[in-house]
């Protein structure tokens, strides 16, 4: 039985410091200068071990790269809250200090793809494309103790607060 909180295999691919806490970046196939790197972003709950069927059938004919959000898998634990802002600045951060340049196409499963849209939103210029794998509803219903609401009808009109670059919170 393992003892400590370390992970009970290596990561396949690096740890990464993006600021006060690592990602865990895993990048295989070569770099081809015209063509973009496919970053994979997993649904919501996953991580980067979602794609190990899919990153090396890419990986035959294009760089990819598969990472984890904080807090999950071989990933350090992030800043709150976890917005989409802070997730995109963090996945933004982990490739320009991960050597990983751009152009990108992006792929998103389920609630990766609202992040993957959000990147898309606040780097348009680093976005070749983008693939949505059961990519999420814009609205979605939510089951609240009043009944279903749509996820619209929850927001508070509070701004979204800037992504936090350093000093994680560890929870």
């Amino acid at each position: 039985a393992q003892t400590d909180a370390s992970p009970p295999l290596p990561a396949p691919g690096r740890l990464i410091d993006i600021g006060g806490w690592r990602l865990h970046l895993n990048c295989t196939g070569e770099t081809v200068a015209s063509q973009p790197t496919v970053i994979l972003e997993a649904g919501l709950g996953d991580f980067s071990v979602e794609w190990s069927l899919v990153q090396p059938r890419v990986s035959a004919f294009a760089r990819v790269c598969s990472y984890d959000r904080a807090g999950h898998g071989w990933s350090d634990v992030g800043p709150n809250p976890r917005t989409f802002r802070q997730i995109v600045y963090e996945l933004h951060t982990l490739l320009e200090k991960g050597a990983v340049r751009p152009p990108y196409l992006l792929v998103g499963h389920s609630y990766g793809g609202w992040l993957v849209r959000q990147y898309g939103s606040m780097y348009p210029a680093e976005v070749a494309g983008m693939v949505l794998v059961e990519g999420g509803f814009d609205d979605p219903w939510r089951l609240t103790p009043n009944g279903l609401v749509r996820a619209t009808a929850l927001a508070r009109s509070r701004p979204i607060p800037p992504a936090r670059t350093k000093n994680p919170l560890r929870e």
